[in-house]
């Protein structure tokens, strides 16, 4: 009887070890994946959503916009001179403006914007509900801080933006072009 119980008590040990094993090997696979959802969708410089998931976004806003007409306006943000800064500065402390930059920007948006990184000098912003009135109520509070902030090694910076709204019948090129043909003005 003694033998049976021990043998009971031993077969039940490997089981829950077999058990514990197995939650592991599904939190390490969970932990993996969501490791690999965050990157597939995140800039590694900036931390912010990549131009692929952006691209996406903007997509959904638009067909959210033709649909129940919704106001929805875009904002190319791109740091002046940047080739001239990429010349004279050394990647590190680009690389640590443009996270900086990326953060300054976020404390201006609301929860119900997206932001992200849109090229190696420009990020853009997607402010849904918002007309061209609150765009530049936004991008004025913008200039104000970035005109206040001093990045190291390079000192201020000077970024152009270009805001475009979404009217009837824009697509994504239409609205993009719109907004591209702000920024170079």
């Amino acid at each position: 009887m003694d033998d049976c119980i021990k043998k009971l008590e031993l077969e039940l040990s490997k089981r829950e070890n077999l058990e514990s094993a197995y939650k592991v090997k599904c939190l390490s696979y969970d932990n993996l994946k969501k490791h690999l959802d965050s990157i597939t969708v995140t800039d590694q410089i900036t931390g912010t959503l990549n131009r692929i998931k952006m691209d996406s976004i903007l997509e959904q806003e638009l067909q959210r916009c033709t649909r129940y007409g919704n106001n929805l306006c875009i904002v190319l943000i791109a740091v002046a001179d940047f080739a001239a800064i990429q010349n004279n500065v050394d990647r590190n402390s680009i690389n640590f403006c443009l996270r900086r930059l990326a953060s300054l920007i976020s404390e201006c948006l609301r929860n119900t914007d997206y932001f992200g990184r849109w090229a190696d000098d420009s990020f853009i912003v997607i402010l849904t509900e918002t007309s061209l009135d609150h765009v530049e109520i936004f991008t004025e509070r913008l200039k104000s801080i970035l005109s206040s902030t001093e990045f190291k090694d390079i000192g201020q910076i000077i970024c152009n933006f270009g805001a475009a709204q979404y009217a009837s019948g824009d697509d994504y090129m239409n609205i993009i072009k719109k907004a591209k043909t702000k920024l170079d003005e």
